[in-house]
């Protein structure tokens, strides 16, 4: 599977595994469950490459903030770091308000939980 879920009291996180591409399918019960949350975090730490164009993901992030989700990317490695920045830039999205990229996880669940 190319990614856990991981369902906390507080926020629902999603660790992402591998190539991430087209064929990656979220379960349906998992698209439910965040359409019931507010607060997500995405961990990039077990991703090798990413084959998605960034505009598929740029739309995705304005459909979040759209929503009222907010969004902490976990990306340790530069090279997903720099492609999920872009993404949020891409999106147009409040980056710092709605969504933001961190490279430490403890951050980004400070940031995630915060306010």
């Amino acid at each position: 599977m190319p990614y856990q879920f991981v369902d906390r009291l507080t926020h629902l996180e999603i660790r992402l595994e591998g190539v991430i591409d087209e064929d990656l399918v979220i379960d349906d019960a998992v698209v439910t469950r965040v359409g019931d949350v507010r607060r997500v975090l995405v961990d990039y730490s077990g991703v090798t490459e990413v084959r998605l164009d960034s505009m598929s993901l740029a739309t995705a992030a304005r459909l979040q903030e759209a929503a009222g989700v907010k969004v902490a990317v976990y990306a340790p490695r530069p090279a997903m770091f720099g492609f999920n920045r872009q993404v949020l830039q891409l999106a147009g999205v409040r980056e710092g308000l709605t969504a933001s990229v961190f490279s430490d996880l403890g951050e980004a669940r400070a940031w995630l939980l915060a306010g």
